[in-house]
């Protein structure tokens, strides 16, 4: 061997000592044997830098990965250098018996496998032994199919807990909701003095059969180590069903903690056949009343009568009352008009009540005496397990004639002069007087200018309509076209009903159409052209407001409209040059003095 070679034999062995060892990763547990809903941790080593994370993804067939950290450390020992990476994982057995966490894969290297004993058997002893655990209470275990179950969920814990939480979440078959608030205690269990938070739940099945509930989870953090604690630390609850609390202090360590309540199994019954009517109302105690207004039950036609009926369920929510106005079966001639529900749930003791409110407004279109038939909620007791009905009597509606019906049709009617009336009055007269059969020359007279004066009116009649006609504006298109099938007493009530709502549309709507059914022709296109018509400048100016309201989409109140026009003034014409008085038009024929044409 030359000298040469002998120089590289230092390089190489410098070479194979800088090349590590072979990569391995370590595995092992923090306990081999727990309690359901215990947690464990699984800690990985990896010999040397790793490039990336292992997979988890086969723990996910019988564990729940909670959390994880992960850390490096380099040693250096007689100028050799050590490289090693840690993982913690946080797991939570998804179910009892003897589980195995399988093989890992790091970087091409596979931990080992490891067993576990989730001891099921020794649960009553391993929850008085445990630091945290659930329990819970359902009452009853073989409801009826939508009736309330009544669940009570505890809390036990001798150690703190930081941002815990509890699910107890709603399933495809079965509803959950929480009712009532959280109350706290302290109990003594195996010698041992636990904290106690009580919340209560109601759960609603939603089909009949077996039916299995997961049960509620508990998340949250325990210390595991000494150091200082947060300043909530004495408060096993502080920060509940909240975000993560502000820690006055620090933990030295902590791991995460999740516990299961026992899986909730009932047996669920169908609706029995006993059960009448349209709506199925499994409930404890079920009520029904209505206030009737006015309470004399008498009104006009076209004025609303309404009732204030009140449901309320007693193990149900509002959601699941019917909607009374389906439930009325009204008379020919009476229209109800129900307004938008009204729903409320108010926790009772260890249950819910439900309130449903509902106003409903009957309008008739014609007088005369209208039977209201009494109004049956039938339900199911689930104490009693028997058919209940809950009942409004049937009340008698009397409807008078509107007073504003006879007042309209005279308005069509434009009155005849002062003059006319008593032509025609006294030509009637001589025509009942006995002996005048044929009578003197100058009644014919008389009857003959009564004539020529009734014909003359009729024209001017005419000629008056068709002027307006030609002067009123053409309705633009935001404003409604043609006639409007409504009676008067009808769109009356309905604008009432609008203002009372606030609804500027539908108030629009409504008083144009009373104004068609009421008004003689012609009739004011549009809001602006009613205003115009009317001899009230406050009235115009409310009019005209709910028209601005209309247009520009602001929101309007219509109390004031409402109380300045109970009954529609008497219309004036529109002139062709805008002012209050239409055109003069002069007489065809000169005023006659009655003493000249023989009056008596």
């Amino acid at each position: 061997m030359s000298l040469r070679s002998w120089g590289l034999v230092p390089a190489l062995v410098l070479a194979l000592t800088a090349v590590p060892a072979r990569a391995a990763v370590r595995a092992w547990l923090d306990a081999n044997d727990v309690a359901p809903g215990d947690t464990i941790e699984l800690t990985l080593e990896y010999d040397g830098q790793a490039s990336g994370q292992p997979d988890l993804t086969p723990l996910a067939r019988d564990f729940e990965v909670l959390d994880s950290s992960s850390s490096t450390s380099i040693e250096i020992v007689n100028g050799r250098t050590t490289e090693r990476t840690r993982l913690t994982v946080s797991l939570s057995p998804k179910r009892a018996g003897r589980l195995t966490i399988p093989p890992l894969t790091w970087d091409g290297e596979q931990s080992p496998a490891l067993l576990l004993r989730v001891d099921a058997a020794s649960r009553g002893s391993a929850a008085q032994a445990r630091p945290v655990f659930l329990e819970t209470e359902v009452d009853p275990k073989q409801p009826y199919v939508q009736a309330a179950v009544r669940v009570t969920l505890r809390l036990y814990t001798r150690q703190a807990l930081y941002g815990p939480r509890i699910a107890f979440d709603s399933t495809p078959g079965a509803l959950v909701r929480q009712i009532g608030s959280d109350e706290q205690g302290s109990v003594e269990r195996g010698g041992e003095a636990y904290e106690v938070l009580t919340r209560r739940y109601l759960l609603f099945p939603q089909r009949s059969g077996s039916l299995t509930v997961p049960g509620p989870v508990l998340s949250a953090q325990v210390p595991t180590g000494r150091g200082r604690t947060s300043a909530w630390g004495g408060d096993p609850f502080a920060g509940v069903f909240g975000s993560s609390p502000l820690l006055g202090g620090f933990i030295a360590t902590a791991r995460p903690v999740r516990v299961q309540g026992d899986p909730i199994t009932l047996d669920v019954r169908p609706r029995p056949a006993a059960a009448t009517g349209s709506d199925w109302l499994p409930a404890r105690e079920v009520t029904l009343h209505g206030d009737w207004h006015p309470a004399a039950l008498q009104a006009a036609v076209g004025d609303p009568v309404s009732v204030d009926l009140s449901l309320q369920a007693e193990g149900l929510t509002a959601a699941q009352l019917p909607d009374l106005s389906q439930l009325l079966a009204l008379p020919p001639g009476l229209k109800s008009y129900p307004d938008a529900p009204k729903l409320s749930d108010t926790p009772r003791d260890d249950t819910i009540l439900g309130m449903r409110n509902q106003s409903i407004a009957f309008i008739a279109d014609q007088p005369g005496h209208f039977s209201l038939p009494a109004l049956r909620v039938r339900w199911w007791d689930t104490r009693a397990n028997e058919p209940r009905e809950a009942t409004l009597p049937a009340r008698e509606l009397v409807v008078l004639p509107a007073t504003g019906m006879s007042a309209n049709r005279l308005a069509n009617v434009a009155p005849p002069p002062p003059e006319a009336t008593a032509g025609q009055a006294g030509a009637a007269e001589l025509r009942s007087r006995p002996g005048h059969a044929r009578g003197p020359p100058w009644a014919w007279v008389s009857a003959a200018l009564t004539a020529a004066w009734a014909a003359t009116l009729a024209a001017w009649l005419r000629l008056r309509r068709r002027l307006a006609s030609a002067a009123a504006p053409r309705p633009s298109a935001a404003e409604p076209r043609g006639p409007v099938v409504h009676s008067a007493a009808r769109s009356r009530a309905g604008f009432r009903q609008a203002c009372e709502r606030h609804d500027a549309p539908a108030a629009r709507r409504e008083l144009l159409a009373w104004v068609r059914a009421a008004w003689p022709e012609p009739v004011p296109p549009g809001l602006n052209a009613l205003a115009r018509r009317v001899e009230d400048p406050h009235l115009a100016g409310w009019i005209r407001e709910l028209d601005r309201a209309c247009y520009a989409g602001a929101d309007w109140h219509g109390e004031a409209l409402a109380a300045a026009l109970t009954e529609l003034p008497l219309p004036r014409p529109e002139s062709t040059d805008g002012g209050a008085a239409g055109p003069k038009i002069a007489p065809l024929y000169p005023q006659i003095d009655a003493s000249r044409a023989g009056y008596v």
